[in-house]
């Protein structure tokens, strides 16, 4: 199921995730954080778990989201999370059966007209804010929580909390099974759109 984390820091939203994907008995590498406009601002996914339903749900998010009024975005963005896995997951014949049907997604949602950011997690077919500054999901949760907790400050810097997080992601790399492959970053800013990050 992998790794996907978001942390929230003094100058905005650092997403991240590691390019593993599993699809049955298929391991593959790919993409696993994107971004779009919309009239919000932006909108930036990671995601961890079934990497072809994730990437279906990123996908009718962003369409859904492209000419919503800002004030219903996150009204929509929920509606469309839960109407996805319900579809994708809950209907799936094999549901009862087949765990590596599951995905999680972190969402960094950055406003333009306040030049705010703001962080949510699903959990299954539910959407909420994170109050907290950090926030994993995949099979690399635990161990990114136990790397992260004692360092947790949402007054670091961009560039520290890069940094923890990069560590963060090679640790879970090396030792957690199913987290594989480079690793990708995205940095939402609160004064600038998005600042796409090289992977390590």
């Amino acid at each position: 199921m992998t790794i996907a984390a978001g942390f929230f820091h003094r100058d905005g939203i650092v997403l991240c995730s590691d390019t593993q994907q599993e699809t049955g008995m298929a391991k593959f590498h790919g993409p696993k954080v994107a971004v779009t406009d919309i009239p919000f601002g932006k909108i930036a996914f990671a995601f961890a778990g079934h990497s072809d339903f994730a990437t279906t749900a990123i996908q009718s998010c962003s369409t859904r989201l492209a000419d919503v009024s800002p004030e219903d975005t996150v009204h929509v963005l929920a509606d469309v999370v839960e109407s996805e896995y319900r579809r994708l997951v809950f209907s799936h014949p094999c549901f009862d059966t087949d765990p590596s049907l599951w995905y999680g997604l972190i969402v960094a949602l950055w406003e333009e007209s306040k030049k705010s950011c703001s962080l949510w997690v699903t959990q299954e077919h539910s959407l909420h804010s994170c109050f907290e500054p950090f926030r994993a999901i995949g099979t690399g949760t635990d161990l990114a929580n136990l790397i992260i907790m004692p360092f947790i400050d949402d007054q670091l810097s961009e560039s520290k909390a890069l940094t923890l997080m990069a560590y963060m992601m090679a640790r879970a790399k090396d030792t957690v099974a199913g987290c594989g492959g480079i690793s990708q970053y995205m940095a939402i800013s609160r004064l600038l759109k998005n600042s796409p990050r090289h992977p390590e």
